[in-house]
Order: structure tokens, then sequence, then C-alpha cells
């Protein structure tokens, strides 16, 4: 049986989305192919919805991802097989494609932000303005590290969707 990777907390069960409508500009904005960007980096396991999407720097991830990590954290307690890492996963990505959409409606994509799987874990993927593909932890809210910088363990890729 997998255990829980990160510390347990207390459940809270209330879901807010985030104003954060002062994080991001228009001059922020940058359009990428995700498909492309992680095919040549050598994944071909990759699955998008739309041809485009858009990412903001680094910089701006970091404070993105923390404020909807807080407005949920923690969303639910960590049960094995029911509501365990691939949950957290894409309930992430939902609330990021949520908020986006809720405090951005002018846009023409959306952000690039994903799901990704290992052989015994799920997590996320974003695209900064470099093109960089970065694993995020949403169970922690911890960048991990870039995608070719993650060769073994938990977080090394093997299938990737951008689903928003």
């Amino acid at each position: 049986m997998r255990k829980w990777l990160c510390p347990e907390v207390k459940p809270k069960r209330e879901v807010t989305i985030p104003d954060v409508s002062d994080l991001i500009k228009l001059e922020d904005l940058l359009e990428v192919d995700p498909y492309s960007i992680l095919y040549n980096l050598g994944y071909s396991d990759v699955v998008v919805a739309d041809i485009k999407y858009l990412s903001v720097p680094k910089k701006k991830w970091k404070k993105l991802l923390l404020r909807i990590y807080d407005s949920i954290r923690p969303l639910e307690e960590y049960i094995p097989e029911l509501f365990d890492c691939d949950d957290y996963a894409t309930i992430f990505s939902s609330l990021v494609i949520l908020t986006f959409y809720t405090n951005f409606k002018w846009a023409k994509h959306q952000l690039a932000f994903g799901i990704a799987w290992s052989n015994i874990h799920a997590f996320n993927l974003f695209i900064d303005n470099e093109e960089r593909v970065w694993v995020y932890e949403p169970q922690n809210n911890r960048i991990v590290g870039e995608i070719h910088e993650v060769k073994e363990g938990i977080y090394k890729v093997k299938k990737v969707w951008f689903m928003g």
C-alpha cells in the first residue's frame, strides 16, 4: 500500500476561487505549444486538448500556485485509492483552469498547466515563459525541478495531459 507523500493535515472542506487578477498582466503571457515542447524534450506520451496555451514567468507561477494552494489547503484527507495523488493532481489542474478563467475571461487560451504520471505517482507540470517545463507537487505546493532534471523516482514523467 502506498503512503501519503506529505504530512498529515486536518481536513478543510471549503474551496474558494482566489482573486489573482493582480498577479498576471497581458504582457506576462506568452503563447506556447505544450505538445511540441514536450516532444522536443523526448516525451511522446502527451495528450493536449488545445493547440495553444499560455505561459507566464516562473516567478508569477509560484505566486499563482501558492494563492490557489492556500485557497484549498487542505482540501481533503489523503485516502489511498479514493482521494490520493491522482485526485490531487486532477483537482489542482481544474482549479488552475477555473481560477484563470474566472480572473482572466479576456484571455484567448488557458494556462499551460497539466497532469503528469510516473509509474507510481501523479502530479502536475507547468510551462514558463522560457518554455521550461517544471514538475509541481500539488499536495505540498513544491516545485520539484525541471522535467529533464527529474530522471528517477516518483517524479520521472511517463505520461502527460494538458486538458485546460
